[in-house]
């Protein structure tokens, strides 16, 4: 059972539930920074590449940023974020993606289109949902 609808369960028992609802919301909010970091990591890497001076340290940091944006998506997508965290989020992987992009990583085979995976905060689930 997903995390998230765990969740929604414990969310409408009863008083004895009330403590499990409070740890779920320190989870989402510990998730987030998570997240966070991870993009800020990817970020930086990516900066790093960028700027690198050997095309050793440039693959090694991309490889590095490539990493944290895959560990980022993978959690982001299943995380419960309320609008505001998602859109700082949305913006700050769309950047990470751009600068991969800019590095030619492997993996960034087309460009961000409005269409594209993070263009669209609409996939993530939203702590309002909940």
């Amino acid at each position: 059972m997903p995390l998230v609808l765990r969740f929604r369960l414990s969310a409408v028992a009863g008083p004895h539930m009330r403590n499990s609802v409070a740890i779920w919301q320190q989870v989402n909010e510990a998730t987030y920074g998570f997240l966070t970091v991870e993009a800020d990591i990817g970020l930086t890497f990516a900066k790093s590449a960028v700027n690198a001076i050997s095309t050793q340290e440039c693959l090694r940091h991309r490889r590095l940023a490539r990493r944290a944006y895959n560990t980022a998506e993978k959690i982001m997508t299943k995380a419960a974020l309320t609008p505001g965290e998602a859109k700082i989020l949305v913006q700050k992987m769309q950047l990470l993606k751009r600068l991969l992009s800019r590095l030619g990583d492997p993996q960034c085979v087309c460009k961000l289109t409005p269409d594209s995976h993070f263009a669209d905060s609409s996939r993530l689930v939203k702590r309002s949902q909940l």
